[in-house]
């Protein structure tokens, strides 16, 4: 009898210890989703990635409305140079707030680099695309109650549009797409370095758009069409994605060429001008922060 209650007493100890040990780990895995749900919530309010965003929507705007309002009334041949010169000068006004990102790309390349949070990503992207449709809107607004010939110097006024992809060239224009993005995002990429003069900052962002739409635009020329916009946001607005299918015969068919050059290549071209920055600043002789403006941006460590 004695054998009997012992070997009892034994089991209920065994289940009460396992109870005790899942009670444990679930209350573990509890806080742990607790802790992380505050923190978003935490990003979330925080008022600098507010700010930041809204910082983010404006500057979109302004570059997209600029972009279409210079193609409307004056073509496409200062498109590059003005475009590299307003980037700079949005840079000036709402640089210190966000970093003026100003397109997906950039957003991401910086994402994937750790540069910015997951949250600050998210926001960034939205507001870009909210700002990129509003500038649209706004110039399509004009345009729709404009005459032929009440712009200056063009007889007519067309909207900023994607010329058609060459058959059989598509992955020549995907990889001008690619190669201006990693141009772009390089230059980038180093300007966000530089924070003690944000005149050279803006600068160096500023050329670099320049450079790349002038590199990865020359090539396309080669290729039968003459533009590039290494920027998902302002080849949406300018019905980059038309032709993504048609209906023929009731019959759809699908061409992702246009989601493959106009968004595919730019990012993958974003991260590897990010990655490539970062490799190389690590690789750098000079280890100390001398000819860095920011301690923290990982050259020291």
């Amino acid at each position: 009898m004695a054998h009997v209650k012992a070997k009892s007493s034994s089991h209920k100890t065994t289940n009460t210890t396992s109870t005790v040990t899942a009670t444990t780990s679930t209350s573990s895995r509890a806080a742990s989703s607790l802790a992380a749900s505050r923190k978003l919530l935490k990003d979330m309010r925080s008022l600098p990635v507010i700010g930041a965003t809204i910082a983010e929507l404006i500057g979109t705007f302004l570059l997209v409305a600029v972009t279409i309002s210079l193609t409307v009334t004056y073509g496409q041949l200062p498109i590059g140079f003005v475009s590299g010169i307003t980037l700079a000068g949005i840079i000036l006004l709402i640089g210190g707030l966000s970093g003026s990102h100003l397109n997906p790309v950039i957003t991401i390349g910086a994402w994937v680099t750790r540069k910015i949070s997951s949250v600050q990503a998210v926001g960034y992207i939205v507001a870009q695309s909210i700002g990129g449709y509003a500038a649209y809107s706004m110039v399509n607004g004009f345009l729709v109650n404009a005459r032929a010939g009440d712009t200056v110097g063009n007889t007519s006024i067309t909207m900023l549009t994607a010329t058609p992809i060459t058959s059989g060239k598509e992955m020549l224009v995907f990889f001008a797409e690619l190669l201006g993005a990693a141009i772009l995002a390089f230059g980038v990429a180093t300007s966000l370095r530089i924070k003690r003069n944000r005149s050279t900052a803006a600068l160096t962002a500023g050329f670099s758009l320049f450079i790349a739409l002038t590199v990865a635009g020359s090539l396309t020329v080669l290729m039968g069409t003459y533009l590039v916009f290494l920027n998902p946001v302002i080849s949406a607005t300018a019905s980059g994605f038309s032709s993504v299918y048609t209906v023929v015969d009731s019959v759809t068919k699908w061409n992702l060429w246009p989601i493959s050059v106009y968004v595919i290549a730019p990012v993958i071209g974003g991260i590897v001008g990010f990655v490539l920055q970062d490799f190389l600043q690590s690789q750098s002789s000079d280890n100390s922060c001398e000819g860095c403006d920011n301690c923290n941006c990982g050259c020291c460590k």
